[in-house]
């Protein structure tokens, strides 16, 4: 976490409605909060946002997720970049995912916002 103010979190989901409802959600709880449905543009924005923290979904068109992943904790790992994965997949598999990208957390694709905002606020030192 880099200092007080808000943490920023970027999303990274191809779906429109997802990258909506999270945004809103993320605000309403107080983040500065930046989104993408590119993936291959993920790691140019997370550069150029340095967010706290970046949620990204596994099951991206062009890339996947734990790829992403990777590649933003190699290349900003040493910002205090939290990477968080999100999906459908069941949780053993997703949980799997987390551990081969070097990632620091995943949250199952549901409707409990609840659960989510708790994961990120626990990665970012926010509870």
């Amino acid at each position: 976490m880099k200092g007080k103010g808000p943490a920023k979190v970027l999303v990274v989901d191809d779906d429109p409605l997802v990258l909506r409802i999270l945004r809103d959600k993320l605000v309403e709880a107080g983040f500065l909060v930046a989104t993408t449905s590119s993936a291959f543009g993920a790691l140019q924005v997370a550069e150029e946002q340095r967010p706290d923290l970046m949620i990204i979904d596994v099951m991206l068109p062009a890339l996947p997720g734990q790829k992403i992943a990777a590649a933003a904790k190699e290349r900003l790992g040493g910002s205090g970049l939290k990477v968080m994965l999100y999906s459908g997949k069941p949780a053993k598999e997703l949980e799997s995912l987390t551990r081969e990208a070097g990632a620091d957390g995943w949250a199952l694709k549901t409707s409990d916002y609840e659960a989510l905002l708790s994961q990120v606020k626990r990665l970012i030192g926010r509870e």
